[in-house]
């Protein structure tokens, strides 16, 4: 989609070096197509990726060995597991049942193709955005908050503890919710510097002048 060129333009622009950017990556799918984040790989950047399908993270670690991979979802409330739908083709696996049902659907064949389907349901360990920022980045937010949870998107935006860990950049899915982010972010002193219908890219206002 050009999400991460956009990102590394108004980040290069602003002095920080791409080959040291730190990103989280929740929903981070397949290693290198339709991902935000190798670009940044590639220029010698690392970070953490999130991902709840257990087949996805052997190629995640087989291809990026030099993030660290969490074979995780996300939650919002304190909880120790969920069910995951595990979807065909993987791109639209999801925690959220009202996603899996929509996929499941007359109308999500409709607007997917007759192919996709839930193809099983799988029990994942959940963990807080905000554990993950302080496990993983030392109290200390990366550069690039990345969020591609089918459904879940907003849910885990808005749990995130911005007075301790503020991201300069967040890139997040917003087939649903966009007010609501738009309204978050920007309360938070972040401007909009890229809209495709599908996500929505916000860089922190002092980065943006």
């Amino acid at each position: 989609m050009g999400e991460d060129l956009i990102i590394a333009y108004h980040l290069k622009t602003r002095g920080f070096h791409l080959g040291k950017i730190r990103y989280l990556d929740i929903g981070a799918c397949a290693p290198t197509k339709l991902s935000n984040t190798y670009y940044f790989y590639k220029q010698g950047s690392s970070g953490v990726l999130v991902e709840p399908d257990k087949c996805l993270t052997t190629l995640l670690r087989r291809d990026r060995p030099r993030d660290h991979i969490l074979n995780v979802g996300i939650s919002k409330e304190e909880k120790d597991e969920a069910d995951f739908y595990v979807t065909q083709p993987p791109t639209l696996n999801s925690f959220s049942k009202e996603m899996a049902d929509f996929v499941n659907s007359e109308e999500g064949r409709k607007a997917y193709g007759q192919d996709v389907r839930v193809k099983e349901v799988r029990k994942v360990n959940l963990v807080n955005i905000n554990t993950i920022m302080k496990s993983w980045f030392n109290n200390a937010p990366p550069e690039i908050l990345s969020i591609d949870a089918e459904g879940l998107d907003w849910e885990i935006l808005s749990s995130l503890n911005f007075d301790l860990y503020s991201p300069y950049c967040v890139c997040i899915e917003v087939n649903q919710h966009y007010e609501e982010v738009k309204n978050l972010l920007e309360m938070r002193g972040y401007c909009m510097i890229g809209y495709n219908q599908l996500n929505v890219i916000f860089m922190k206002y002092r980065q943006c002048d």
